[in-house]
């Protein structure tokens, strides 16, 4: 891997091949003495200055959702609401009767990170749900 310095705090990452670029993104994020890396593919050509670093994937945790809407449809309506669903992790996550749904989500941090969202449930009611990362 080769690492050049574009300017104040950018760096281009090079990786030998297309598997270790792939499994970087995949595992983040990344944290450098408590500071968070976010890292975006730069296509061939385009101006590495500008390349927009704000949307971060993150693993989110989504407890205290009723259990008749702890399913897929409900992860993806959380997911657009606090950032863009990416993926829904059918393994990890209880989708029918676990404490929480389990998504990975783009989310723009230069932006507060919601705790929390309202969601109504079949009979009407309000309920809080919590998120965690």
């Amino acid at each position: 891997m080769e690492v050049t310095l574009i300017d104040d705090g950018r760096f281009l990452l090079k990786f030998n091949y297309p598997i270790d670029h792939e499994q970087v993104l995949a595992s983040g994020p990344w944290a450098f003495d408590k500071n968070l890396i976010v890292l975006a593919t730069v296509v061939e050509n385009e101006n590495r200055a500008k390349v927009d670093l704000t949307l971060c994937e993150f693993h989110v945790q989504i407890h205290g959702s009723p259990i008749r809407k702890m399913a897929a449809d409900i992860a993806q309506f959380i997911g657009e609401k606090i950032g863009g669903l990416q993926d829904l992790d059918q393994n990890k996550s209880a989708l029918s009767w676990g404490s929480y749904i389990q998504i990975r989500v783009a989310i723009d941090v230069s932006k507060p990170l919601p705790r929390a969202l309202k969601v109504r449930t079949v009979m009407g009611d309000e309920q809080l749900v919590s998120f965690h990362l």
